[in-house]
């Protein structure tokens, strides 16, 4: 889903271009849903439902969340997709957060800190790589997978994918709080504004 103004993905601000090269590399599909800034649930639970219904079209029957132990977040979860006749999936649920983050470098993935909140981070972590240097240097309280909202990380390489996913920074944006950087693809850049 995409804020349709900003042509981002809410509370990670990345641009649509970089998913797009994301898929392509993943060699997945992609169903993208245009949504306002900070819409109403009932706006949201639509674009949700419209775009499971297309992959509903095509035969799927589970839809799997990365949640890990935000229980409200799943209870509401579970419920949309009940909804819609749908079967949610939580894969990572109740395991530890820093052995999951172990696994995901074991396994491979490299991923990129792209925002985080400047109210329990400082945004010197920003454009950080998600490794074991990272998780080491973060602050006592601060989730080793930013499930609280701390931060957001952008997988950009690891199993799957072909190719890894060019990147390189453009700036800081700032919002409230958060703190995001403006990660474009390889030969592209910003308009002048």
């Amino acid at each position: 889903m995409f804020v349709g103004e900003s042509s981002r993905v809410s509370m990670h601000g990345v641009r649509r271009e970089v998913i797009h090269q994301q898929v392509l590399s993943l060699r997945m599909p992609l169903v993208e849903i245009d949504l306002p800034a900070f819409p109403q649930n009932s706006v949201y639970e639509a674009g949700f439902a419209d775009g499971i219904a297309e992959y509903q079209d095509l035969g799927v029957k589970h839809v799997a969340f990365g949640d890990l132990f935000l229980d409200d977040i799943r209870e509401y979860r579970i419920g949309l997709c009940q909804n819609l006749g749908i079967e949610p999936l939580f894969p990572c649920w109740g395991q530890h957060t820093r052995t999951q983050a172990q696994q995901f470098l074991e396994a491979g993935f490299q991923a990129t800190i792209c925002a985080l909140d400047r109210r329990v981070l400082q945004e010197d972590f920003l454009g950080r790589p998600f490794n074991e240097a990272f998780l080491n240097e973060l602050p006592p309280g601060i989730d080793a997978c930013g499930e609280n909202g701390e931060f957001h990380s952008l997988v950009w390489n690891g199993p799957g994918f072909h190719q890894p996913v060019a990147l390189h920074p453009e700036g800081v944006f700032r919002y409230d709080s958060f703190s995001f950087l403006d990660l474009v693809p390889h030969g592209m850049h910003k308009p002048n504004n």
